[in-house]
């Protein structure tokens, strides 16, 4: 019997940045302004995960108008195109909840977190369409995050950008985009399997 070595194993890393060793010094580092501290928040965040995100977001979306606008002149809207099939079910949700008596009784299969977060924007967007493609823009982009960072678990960089790279210009990713559940179902199971990677029970 042979017996393949077993492969190292690597921890999550949370930066692509090499941390290098510093001194220890008795004095505490001066301490930051509220404004500087903030800039320094930002600049840890992934930016070019982000911005390949929301670039595809943009071209999912303008060629999806695009295209409606060319094959009908006379389309509802630019964001009412995109309230098609279970869509109807979630924002109808949002706005008045669930229901066990008549035609709405169809909507007790869907859970409520998706439509809970697209109520809470509604109050500030005014509009609970536009409500749910930012719910599922900001979790699609967790999703991203998350997925890239899950890879470099295992993989170099240049794996983990070419995987969030697959991922949402797989074909049928644009329901990452539009108001359906499957950004915010992805991002939640990615960030669970990314907190069990790193030992994270609590």
């Amino acid at each position: 019997m042979v017996i393949l070595p077993a492969r190292p194993e690597r921890h999550c890393i949370e930066s692509d940045v090499e941390v290098k060793p510093t001194l220890i010094q008795d004095s505490q580092p001066p301490r930051l302004d509220w404004d500087e501290q903030w800039l320094t928040w930002l600049r840890r965040w992934d930016w070019q995960t982000i911005g390949l995100v929301l670039g595809i977001k943009v071209l999912v979306l303008t060629f999806g108008v695009q295209a409606v606008a060319a094959m009908n002149q006379w389309h509802p809207g630019w964001l009412e195109i995109w309230n098609q099939w279970d869509s109807t079910h979630y924002l109808r949700l949002a706005e008045s909840g669930y229901s066990a008596a008549g035609d709405s009784q169809a909507s007790l299969v869907f859970f409520p977190l998706y439509p809970w977060l697209v109520r809470f924007t509604a109050t500030m967007t005014r509009d609970y369409m536009a409500a749910a493609l930012v719910v599922s823009g900001v979790a699609s982009i967790a999703a991203g995050l998350l997925l890239r960072r899950l890879v470099r678990c295992d993989e170099n960089v240049k794996v983990a950008r070419n995987a969030v790279w697959f991922l949402f210009i797989f074909p049928t990713s644009f329901f990452l985009h539009i108001a359906y559940t499957e950004s915010l179902f992805l991002a939640l199971t990615l960030g669970c399997i990314l907190a069990a990677r790193r030992e994270r029970w609590a």
